[in-house]
């Protein structure tokens, strides 16, 4: 597989992220300046104008005609024959995702699809509760190993938040945020494809990297952007944080948007490190700011044995 670190130009911290589920790029500033990298050296010119209209047209490919996304308050995935593997902990099978704004999330796996041998993940706040496959209900909070366990969950909410962000696309946008094509680039192995690269600058820090596909004209010079192939989620080694890289494929139309068939995940610990995958998931269904029942977060009631 080969890396697609080489496609940007030095190494800055990421902001974006209390984990991930989501790089090494230039810092950009602003006003049409030069932009100066990490190391001293003189780069480019920020192109936001092109920036911005790629962003745009992007954002219109992934809502499909539907008003667009603004801001993601909750959002619920179905996804089919998943693989998820975290700080050594790892998980297969079909999953059930609910995150909300107000710091709650709901995690469902199961074998297979048609057993009834879910396991449950409940975070509400600092609380967290596990029911089992034969419905027995613990609370983690208030255990010697709640902390760790209630952290990891948190990160996992926070990868679905930057997820369900990734697919929205709009709600990246923001006062202090502009969106700088930096050219046009080929990625390979899992990463092939041509793609328009687009850095998402924040102040004077890039913090993410998008790949578009694109619409070319006659000469092959790109016309529109279409559908992201891959983001990446800048890390800091020095802070111990993962890049992150999240493969996007195979996009399909929902009832609300566009959204990948097939999405992978890989972490990069340090510039030039193997990538590790993290996540692979087939969605089978995706909403967002749907109408997401409180009680699903709710601490779960404890039935006796009948």
């Amino acid at each position: 597989m080969t890396s697609p670190s080489s496609w940007s130009t030095s190494s800055t911290r990421r902001a974006l992220r209390a984990l991930g589920w989501s790089a090494l790029l230039a810092v950009a500033v602003a006003g049409g300046r030069q932009v100066e990298g990490r190391g001293g050296e003189m780069a480019r010119a920020p192109d936001f104008t092109n920036g911005g209209r790629f962003f745009d047209q992007a954002v219109q490919f992934v809502s499909a005609g539907q008003p667009v996304v603004h801001q993601v308050r909750n959002f619920y995935a179905d996804l089919a024959d998943t693989q998820v593997q975290i700080e050594g902990n790892q998980q297969e099978g079909f999953l059930r995702l609910w995150f909300d704004q107000q710091d709650r999330y709901r995690f469902e796996i199961r074998p297979e699809r048609a057993l009834a041998q879910t396991t449950t993940k409940i975070l509400n706040g600092d609380k967290m509760w596990v029911i089992s496959p034969d419905a027995q209900v613990s609370a983690v909070h208030g255990t010697a190993d709640g902390p760790r366990a209630i952290a990891q969950l948190k990160q996992d909410r926070e990868r679905l938040a930057d997820l369900a962000a990734f697919l929205t696309l709009q709600s990246l946008k923001g006062d202090n945020v502009r969106f700088d094509y930096e050219g046009v680039t080929q990625g390979g192995g899992a990463f092939a494809g041509d793609w328009l690269k687009v850095n998402r600058v924040v102040g004077q820090e890039a913090q993410i990297v998008f790949f578009f596909a694109y619409e070319k004209d006659a000469a092959g010079r790109p016309v529109k952007a279409t559908w992201p192939g891959v983001v990446t989620v800048v890390g800091d080694a020095t802070k111990k944080e993962p890049t992150e890289y999240y493969l996007l494929r195979d996009w399909k139309a929902g009832p609300y948007f566009r959204y990948p068939a097939r999405i992978e995940a890989f972490s990069q610990e340090v510039p030039g490190a193997p990538l590790k995958r993290f996540l692979m998931a087939f969605p089978q269904d995706i909403r967002i700011n749907a109408n997401i029942p409180p009680a699903l977060f709710e601490a779960p009631q404890v039935a006796p044995p009948k």
